[in-house]
């Protein structure tokens, strides 16, 4: 009789025992955990502004804090926004340097469990280009020889003559060569004439004084062999 007392008290007990189990799981499985996290731990990044935390429930709003450390060990609290339901956003200076950095959070979940964490980042922007050139680049513009201006003329510094320069030869225009032969021409002739009536009027005058003049007794011829004595 007592076994069959036994038999229905152990399972009762052990039906006790599976529900305790049961709801002790889901208990523990209720834990809030962190999704994704902005930026990474070892990530090297260019841009960055916060720090973003996603995590599987909502936060409480007291005991969180996000800290960011360079180098040097100089540390700065940083500003936590809650406004978007279970993800913390911290910004971080907009004047943020390069290099390496540590991120050391601290949040309580909705149930009262805290959570911390360090991430560690490194900090490089992009760089300013430098001044001398890439083999691979083209050579700058001022590298190519000019050529000089004794050798190549250019194009633009030959320029057609102005229209308004080119003025048409009239039709009542003589040209000046034909000028010039028809003066020397009537010239010649002028000086010609002055000669011939210059010479006329010498030889006129010559052979009107000799004309004109009486002979004298020597001009008066004696006859050859002429005996000029009287018998």
């Amino acid at each position: 009789m007592s076994r069959a007392f036994l038999t229905p008290m152990k399972i009762v007990a052990l039906a006790v025992l599976s529900g305790l189990a049961l709801a002790i799981a889901p208990a523990a499985n209720a834990h809030t955990s962190l999704i994704s996290e902005t930026p990474a731990d070892g990530d090297v990044l260019t841009e960055l502004t916060d720090v973003q935390l996603e995590f599987s429930e909502e936060l409480l709003d007291i005991g969180n804090s996000v800290t960011l450390t360079d180098s040097d060990g100089v540390t700065v609290d940083l500003v936590i926004d809650l406004s978007v339901p279970r993800i913390l956003t911290a910004p971080l200076p907009a004047d943020l340097a390069a290099g390496d950095y540590d991120v050391d959070w601290r949040v309580v979940a909705n149930d009262g469990h805290p959570l911390e964490d360090t991430i560690s980042f490194t900090f490089a922007p992009d760089s300013v280009p430098s001044a001398s050139p890439s083999p691979l680049a083209p050579l700058p513009e001022s590298a190519s020889p000019e050529p000089s201006e004794s050798s190549v003329a250019a194009p633009s510094q030959i320029s057609a003559p102005s229209p308004s320069l080119i003025s048409e030869p009239s039709a009542s225009a003589v040209p000046i060569s034909a000028t010039v032969d028809e003066d020397s021409g009537t010239s010649v002739w002028w000086w010609i004439i002055g000669i011939g009536l210059l010479v006329g009027i010498v030889v006129g005058v010559v052979v009107w004084r000799t004309g004109s003049r009486k002979p004298s007794a020597t001009d008066v011829a004696q006859p050859d062999g002429g005996d000029t004595s009287q018998p």
